[in-house]
C-alpha cells in the first residue's frame, strides 16, 4: 500500500493541494477548543485533575489534530491516523464511562465492546450498498451512544451529558452522510458541519467525565 497516494473523498476538494478543504480543516478546531475548555472549566471549578479527563481531553484534542492533517495532506497515513484517533478517544471514553460511572464490571465492559464491534461490522456489510460516504461505519458507535444515555437515565449516575451527546449524534452523522449528495448544489459540502457538531457531542462526552470527576473527588472528602 502507497501511504503516500491521494484521497478525494470530500465535496469541498477540487484538487490534492494542502490548502484545497480550507472549511474542512477550520472547523477541526472544534474539537481542539472542546478539549482545551475543559481544561478551563475545571480550573474554573477548581476540580482536580484526574487521569479520566484529562486523557479524554487530550485525545479529543488528538481527533483535531489528526482529522486537520487528513483534510489538509489527504493521503492514506493522514486518513489513517485520523480514524485510530477516533477510535482511541471512544474506546477510552466509553471505558471510562461504563467502568466509572456506571460502575459495571470489566465483563459487562467487554461485552459492550463485543455488542458495538459486532453491531458495526453488520451494518459496514448490510448497508455497504447504500450511498452513505462512509458513516454506516459509524452506527455502531451511534446506537451505543443512544444505549449508555438510556443507562444514564437509569442510574442517575451524573448529569445527562452523555444523553444529550447520544442525541446530537444523529444528526452530525446526516451532515456526514449527505456532503458529497449536496455538493452539486453547496459547492462547500457538509463535511464541516459534521466536524462541528461532533467537537460538541465529544465536548459533551468529556463534560460527563469531567461532572463525575468533581461528584467522586467531594463524596471521598466527605468521608
Amino acid at each position: 500500500m502507497n501511504w503516500l497516494e491521494k484521497i478525494d473523498s470530500y465535496c469541498e476538494r477540487l484538487d490534492p493541494s494542502f490548502w484545497a478543504e480550507p472549511v474542512n480543516f477550520l472547523s477541526n478546531l472544534s474539537f481542539i477548543v472542546g478539549g482545551l475548555w475543559i481544561f478551563h472549566e475545571a480550573r474554573k471549578r477548581q476540580i482536580p485533575w484526574h487521569w479520566t479527563w484529562v486523557t479524554a481531553a487530550v485525545l479529543d484534542i488528538s481527533v483535531g489534530i489528526c482529522s486537520g492533517l487528513f483534510h489538509s495532506l489527504a493521503n492514506r497515513w493522514s486518513g489513517a491516523a485520523d480514524v485510530i484517533s477516533i477510535l482511541i478517544f471512544v474506546v477510552f471514553a466509553k471505558a471510562v464511562w461504563i467502568l466509572r460511572i456506571a460502575q459495571k464490571s470489566r465483563l459487562w465492559a467487554a461485552g459492550f465492546f463485543l455488542a458495538l464491534g459486532l453491531s458495526t461490522a453488520l451494518f459496514v456489510s448490510v448497508l455497504k450498498g447504500l450511498p452513505l460516504n462512509g458513516s454506516h461505519g459509524y452506527m455502531g458507535i451511534l446506537f451505543s451512544l443512544l444505549f449508555l444515555g438510556y443507562l444514564d437515565r437509569l442510574q442517575e449516575t451524573s448529569k445527562p451529558y452523555i444523553w444529550y451527546a447520544a442525541l446530537v449524534f444523529p444528526v452530525s452523522l446526516f451532515f456526514r452522510t449527505v456532503d458529497t449528495i449536496v455538493c452539486e448544489y453547496f459547492t462547500l459540502g457538509t463535511h464541516f458541519i459534521w466536524h462541528l457538531l461532533n467537537g460538541l457531542v465529544l465536548f459533551l462526552v468529556l463534560k460527563s467525565l469531567l461532572n463525575h470527576t468533581n461528584k467522586y473527588m467531594v463524596m471521598v472528602s466527605n468521608r
